[in-house]
């Protein structure tokens, strides 16, 4: 009976020990409370609210390196194109520098003419040298009247008979109006039926081996230069209008035949 009434004792005594450590409790959080009770309601307010999601903001990410390939290559179109002709120069007729030969249009009247190094010379003569050279062609209209002849002259000799012969106003081989150049003089002369005739007055003597001729044809009036200077003209009625040409003539058939280079025929307006 001692026993249990020892631990009755003592188990009294142990809930007398936790009253008081409540009451003491108690009494501890009326005073908090008395003077913390705004911010504990707010604190309890808190805790039963529906909590507010937290946004966190990460920081944009540098984009990565764009792959930029190089440009296609477009492959050039290389046009081949021939080598353009030169432009034609205002009123010209007709020219030939004989570079590649003798052009076509030309016609030849008597004997025959060769190109040797792009100048025009007449053919050889026979071995023997009897035979005088000679060649002459034709080209142009009928009905040309009024232009101005140019061309070079080489080779020239120190004889009147061995020369050339700027063709003008030509009905055909027998009827025609001609300047004719030597190695040491020069003269307008025409030939009609066939018989060569000097036109007097007109002949101008002069040491030359190379020069550039040039006849100018106006109306009636026949004017020849040499290297650009005026040497002889006529006013004359005998023929108004023709073709134009070549003649060079040498009657020394074993010294060099002269040539003609850069024939052109420029229309006068």
């Amino acid at each position: 009976m001692h026993k249990n009434d020892g631990a009755f004792n003592r188990m009294v005594g142990c809930f007398s020990i936790v009253g008081v450590v409540f009451t003491i409790f108690s009494v501890i959080i009326g005073i908090v409370g008395l003077f913390y009770q705004r911010p504990l309601r707010i604190f309890v307010q808190h805790l039963l609210s529906t909590p507010t999601p937290v946004v966190i903001t990460m920081p944009t990410p540098e984009p990565l390196p764009t792959y930029t390939p190089y440009p296609t290559q477009t492959p050039a179109i290389i046009v081949a194109t021939a080598t353009p002709l030169p432009t034609p120069e205002p009123n010209v007729l007709f020219f030939d520098n004989f570079d590649t030969g003798v052009q076509p249009d030309w016609q030849a009247v008597s004997g025959r003419f060769l190109v040797v190094n792009g100048e025009l010379t007449p053919a050889e003569a026979p071995a023997n040298g009897n035979r005088k050279i000679h060649a002459a062609s034709l080209v142009g209209d009928p009905s040309w009247s009024n232009y101005i002849i140019e061309a070079d002259a080489h080779g020239l000799q120190e004889s009147d008979y061995c020369r050339v012969y700027i063709l003008v106003r030509a009905q055909d081989w027998d009827n025609l109006i001609a300047f004719k150049v030597s190695g040491n003089c020069a003269q307008w002369c025409v030939q009609e039926n066939g018989e060569w005739k000097d036109i007097p007055g007109t002949e101008t003597q002069e040491s030359r081996k190379n020069t550039r001729i040039k006849v100018v044809i106006e109306g009636n009036k026949y004017t020849a230069y040499l290297n650009g200077t005026q040497k002889a003209s006529f006013i004359g009625d005998i023929f108004l209008q023709g073709r134009v040409g070549i003649y060079i003539r040498n009657e020394y058939p074993k010294k060099n035949n002269p040539t003609i280079d850069n024939f052109k025929v420029t229309k006068l307006d």
